[in-house]
């Protein structure tokens, strides 16, 4: 049941953040929110909750980190690219290399967010595993 629940988070963590930048692209860079369709905010938590399936690369104790980091983009780019063709983001695949820097940006974008919640996470267990043992020392 951990791991079900633990894949479940990581699906709705990837939706957060598909959405939210999918609504930020629309606004920001297509400069048109009318474009948004039932059918392409389906597509966009579907693709989303991949991309955030894929997050469970980083857990494999055989894979290193640059290894797992490759792995997810490459994974990431691909659904992203297929949902774009498919939503007719994209006219045609040829525009792959025009498209390719708008995800590698907010991939990176994402990337810094996930690093800098893990690493404000990791200090509150530090913190907390600290107050613990300082607790049983004094006793």
């Amino acid at each position: 049941m951990n791991k079900v629940h633990s894949l479940l988070k990581k699906m709705i963590i990837g939706i957060g953040f598909g959405s939210f930048f999918y609504l930020i692209f629309s606004l920001f860079v297509v400069h048109d929110v009318t474009t948004i369709t039932i059918s392409s905010c389906l597509i966009v938590m579907l693709m989303s909750a991949l991309i955030g399936t894929y997050s469970i690369l980083f857990k494999i104790e055989r894979l290193n980190f640059i290894s797992a980091l490759s792995i997810h983009f490459l994974l990431t780019f691909l659904t992203v690219a297929i949902s774009a063709y498919w939503c007719h983001w994209l006219a045609n695949l040829s525009e792959l290399p025009r498209f390719f820097p708008q995800v590698l940006i907010i991939y990176i974008i994402i990337w810094l967010i996930v690093s800098v919640f893990d690493d404000r996470q990791i200090h509150d267990m530090n913190q907390k595993l600290q107050k613990r043992n300082t607790g049983h020392q004094k006793k």
